[in-house]
């Protein structure tokens, strides 16, 4: 949502940012839920021990929409036909 928001209103962005956003709108989880996911995502250790195969899946689809949506807006990467569903990363 940060990316896609603030390209909005750019005339040669703001479209690709607008398709980002209903996607993101459509999608499985709400702004505030993608925000909790970003906010774990964050927090999570980047040392090798072993973590929850769950969260884990939750940290790679996070970025895995992530860079799909920020390609889309910033170089107009195709941005196929919605988002993957978070089971197929767990």
């Amino acid at each position: 949502y940060v990316v896609a928001r603030a390209f909005e209103a750019d005339s040669t962005l703001g479209p690709r940012s607008k398709r980002v956003l209903a996607m993101l709108d459509e999608g499985p989880l709400t702004e505030e839920q993608w925000r909790e996911v970003a906010n774990r995502s964050d927090g999570m250790s980047t040392n090798l021990s072993r973590i929850d195969g769950a969260a884990a899946g939750d940290v790679v689809w996070h970025a895995y929409i992530l860079t799909m949506c920020n390609l889309h807006v910033l170089l107009d990467y195709p941005i196929g036909v919605g988002l993957p569903p978070r089971e197929r990363f767990r």
